[in-house]
């Protein structure tokens, strides 16, 4: 027996006779002391192997006709005097709105980007001599050119060339690329969404024959498609659409729904 318990302590009271201390007391500090409590023991439970599986990608497209389409014309004025230029550029622009609207189009649908102004320079004229590079030479003095942009947006495709004819009867001097749109985009990626799976299983099956495996339950499968579907480029090299593309060399415009996602697959080794 540890002499903590056997060993009673004793301590005088004022009246000189003496007072034993609990033993519960010392066998407390004996159950703290022991090292079977201090240290409590620790299960290690091994971690299984995580079970294998494939991830590919399914797209899926289909063509549809706009019922959108986005116009954009410019007014370009020059001038050595870049208060004239502003002022004609604002003067034509306001114009131009103007007949727009009297044309039939919706003030709503019209809007107006801020002008930009560039100095625009001619010629080069040698400073020292014909063969000084660039740097030493000394600039010919050019005009400034102000342009501004107009953007029409109409709910009726139909109307695409009476717009454009309206908008260079009233003065503009540059047409842009026609950007079309469909406004049913979301419902009709929502439809592909099992055409775009069934492709990522294609594709995943043939990943998963090539290491020898065998092709299981869906797992997981997530949307791809947020701003990643194809444009179609203007002539002036700016994007047409976020989310559709105009299909070129055909009477009837078209655009492209593209919908695409990212599927995650079981599988298993062959056999098994």
């Amino acid at each position: 027996m540890s002499p903590w318990v056997s060993a009673p302590l004793v301590r005088r009271k004022r009246d000189g006779r003496p007072s034993l201390l609990l033993g519960a007391f010392s066998a407390a500090l004996f159950v703290i002391a022991s090292p079977a409590f201090s240290q409590p023991k620790v299960e290690v439970i091994p971690q299984t192997n995580k079970s294998p599986e494939v991830t590919a990608v399914g797209r899926a497209v289909r063509g549809v006709a706009p019922d959108i389409a986005i116009l954009s014309f410019g007014i370009e004025i020059r001038d050595p005097s870049t208060t004239n230029a502003v002022l004609v550029n604002k003067r034509m622009t306001e114009k131009a709105v103007k007949g727009l609207e009297k044309s039939g189009v919706p003030p709503a649908d019209i809007s107006v980007a801020p002008y930009q102004m560039e100095h625009v320079v001619g010629t080069f004229i040698p400073a020292l001599g014909t063969n000084q590079p660039v740097e030493f030479q000394i600039q010919q003095k050019g005009t400034y050119r102000v342009t501004s942009e107009i953007k029409v947006t109409t709910h009726s495709v139909s109307n695409v060339g009476s717009i454009i004819d309206a908008a260079l009867a009233a003065g503009v001097d540059r047409i842009g690329p026609i950007h079309y749109r469909t406004s049913r985009r979301k419902e009709i990626e929502a439809e592909l969404v099992t055409e775009a799976v069934a492709d990522a299983r294609r594709v995943a099956e043939t990943l998963a024959k090539s290491e020898g495996l065998t092709l299981g339950d869906l797992l997981r499968v997530s949307s791809l498609s947020g701003g990643s579907d194809s444009t179609a480029a203007g002539s002036n090299g700016e994007p047409a659409s976020a989310q559709s593309m105009i299909s070129e060399g055909s009477n009837s415009p078209s655009v492209d729904v593209r919908t695409e996602v990212r599927v995650v697959f079981a599988a298993m080794k062959v056999g098994d």
